[in-house]
């Protein structure tokens, strides 16, 4: 029985894998036996047919008993109801952050994870195998499994996302709005200051299509119309042409998002 499942008594998933029974067909040596299991049965003298099962446990691979199937309804049922409603949760559980690691601990054990700096960048790893010396460094493949990756590079300007302007919102240095349909940011902290092309409290960082784009689909060479409300995106087949690659002004919040279309779905991600 296990932990998780005891009104399943039958099955110790997913403690442990559950043992199954090998069947066989019947055979000469054993239809004799057989036989008289079933003249046992036939005469109601259930004692007699239970006590040759058990002295006989070839046959007992050969005659399947209501315990052999309640069995294995627990275990399908054990089976189901782990991947259906408890796998996430018991794979989160199983992993233990143990925080930076500490060239000093010899206890880290399988599903232990850590976060370790390389080439100053703090990246996490957990250990694949049952235990390792201490002082091991993650980086060694021999025992551990890097989990998080470090990307290039990147070349923006560090922008925060504000959202639409509005006069009375205070603006700090690099918040980035949409305004008039032109994405900005903000060089100089600024009160009621609507951005301009004369404005040096802005700089003007691209320009934007309104609310809705033509796009063409990447896979498929579809046309669609796309608009974006409140962070939801809608799209409609149009004959006309623009381009596979847009961005849009959020009707409701401003916010200025990057789509494209693939397979007859917009993606998007947002850049303010």
């Amino acid at each position: 029985m296990s932990d998780r499942y005891p009104q399943w008594n039958l099955s110790n998933f997913p403690n442990y894998i559950d043992t199954q029974k090998i069947w066989s067909d019947m055979t000469a040596e054993e239809k004799p036996y057989a036989d008289e299991y079933l003249a046992f049965i036939a005469a109601n003298d259930f004692t007699s047919a239970n006590a040759l099962i058990a002295d006989r446990p070839n046959l007992q691979k050969m005659i399947i008993s209501a315990l052999d199937l309640n069995t294995l309804q627990h275990q399908i049922l054990a089976t189901q109801a782990y991947y259906l409603d408890d796998v996430r949760d018991h794979i989160i559980s199983f992993y233990t952050d143990r925080g930076l690691w500490d060239a000093d601990t010899s206890d880290y054990v399988f599903g232990n994870y850590v976060t370790y700096e390389v080439d100053s960048v703090l990246l996490q790893f957990s250990l694949a195998v049952a235990s390792c010396p201490a002082g091991t460094l993650p980086t060694n493949t021999a025992y551990w499994r890097q989990w998080t990756l470090q990307g290039k590079q990147g070349v923006g300007i560090g922008l925060t996302p504000a959202g639409a302007w509005v006069g009375t919102e205070t603006y700090v240095v690099n918040n980035a709005v949409s305004h008039n349909n032109v994405l900005w940011r903000t060089l100089i902290e600024n009160l009621n200051s609507e951005p301009t092309s004369s404005n040096t409290n802005w700089e003007q960082v691209m320009g934007l299509t309104s609310n809705t784009n033509i796009m063409t689909d990447e896979h498929t060479g579809t046309n669609y119309e796309i608009i974006v409300r409140d962070g939801r995106f809608y799209k409609r087949p149009t004959i006309s042409f623009s381009t596979s690659l847009a961005s849009l002004v959020d009707e409701v919040t401003g916010y200025v998002w990057q789509i494209y279309v693939v397979d007859g779905k917009p993606r998007a991600r947002r850049i303010n």
